[in-house]
């Protein structure tokens, strides 16, 4: 259940093995009960908690559309993930400083990587559960990033290392984004925002839903450009 996986992210720390004792010390003690609070409290307000994923309609849909299109389903689910354990590795500096020729065969991979998943993921949105909307914001999503991920490279063939790092920053925080944040907000922001609105799920599930489809690419790019703008040198 939902409190059961903040329970184990958040044990009980006042149970054997001394770590209340170094708790205390180190004041992560606070945090952590602060964090099991919250999660009592979110189980509590949105009635979600068990492990029935009936709200969730989207679960049972998706494994029709992956038992129906299985190529396009693992050509997403494998080439993604390597594009994403690529990703920070490339942005570290001392890596690339360090390892130059590694940082471009991997630069290489990524961008196969990216060019296998994402149109296939594109590919699986004309199925999608929500209809035309959500899968014109999953074309955003595959398409924003595989632009930006080729923006880096013809910058990087033009000798523009400062352009390229700057499209790579996007496609990366934009996948991440269309990956990570996306799902946590369909597993925590859909059933408060349904509750806070006085909806039910599953009825109510597919609003919410594509907000989330088109959010999580649009505000990560936002987001990037706004970290790029911070931290560029000045002219």
């Amino acid at each position: 259940s939902m409190e059961a996986i903040f329970m184990w992210v958040v044990p009980p720390w006042d149970e054997g093995f001394g770590a209340d004792r170094w708790l205390d010390l180190t004041g992560l003690k606070n945090r952590a009960l602060l964090m099991r609070a919250l999660a009592t409290e979110y189980v509590t307000y949105t009635g979600w908690g068990s492990d029935d994923l009936s709200p969730f309609p989207l679960v049972e849909w998706d494994m029709w559309l992956f038992s129906e299109h299985w190529l396009a389903f693992y050509m997403h689910v494998v080439f993604g993930p390597v594009a994403l354990l690529i990703g920070p590795l490339q942005l570290w500096p001392s890596f690339r400083r360090s390892r130059p020729v590694l940082h471009r065969w991997l630069g290489r991979l990524y961008l196969l990587c990216q060019a296998l998943s994402l149109p296939a993921g594109m590919y699986l949105s004309r199925f999608e559960y929500a209809g035309l909307e959500a899968m014109y914001g999953f074309f955003g999503m595959g398409g924003t990033t595989l632009a930006c991920s080729l923006m880096a490279y013809r910058c990087i063939r033009k000798g523009d290392v400062a352009q390229h790092r700057e499209w790579m920053v996007r496609s990366y925080w934009v996948m991440w984004s269309s990956v990570v944040l996306f799902r946590l907000a369909i597993l925590l922001w859909i059933p408060f925002e349904v509750r806070r609105t006085g909806g039910e799920l599953p009825a109510d599930f597919r609003a919410p839903y594509v907000v989330c489809v088109y959010l999580s690419w649009s505000l990560a790019l936002l987001a990037a450009d706004v970290y790029l703008s911070a931290t560029r040198p000045a002219p």
